[in-house]
Parts: structure tokens; sequence; C-alpha cells
């Protein structure tokens, strides 16, 4: 539960808007790049916390 919060709030520092609780909602006019921007996030922010915990 506190990794999801701070993947979360780092998330939303990189501007990868998902809930709280970890959900996000794609659209479709996403382009790769995006769709990248997202990965990235996601696995940089997680990599970062987890070294913490």
């Amino acid at each position: 539960m506190k990794l999801r919060r701070l993947v979360h709030l780092d998330c939303l520092e990189k501007g990868v808007y998902l809930t709280a609780r970890g959900d996000i909602f794609l659209s479709l006019p996403m382009t790769e790049g995006t769709l990248t921007h997202l990965k990235d996030s996601l696995v940089a922010s997680a990599e970062s916390e987890v070294a913490y915990l």
C-alpha cells in the first residue's frame, strides 16, 4: 500500500495522471511517444521507490 502511494505521487510529478489506487485510463489518440512516457515513468517511479523500502 505504501509503495502504491509513493509511485502514485511520483508519477503525478512526472505528468502521469493515474488514480491513487493505480488505475490508468488510456485514450485512443495516444501516440507511441505518449505510451513510452507512461511506461518509462511507471517503471522509473517503481524502481526508485522500491530502493527505499
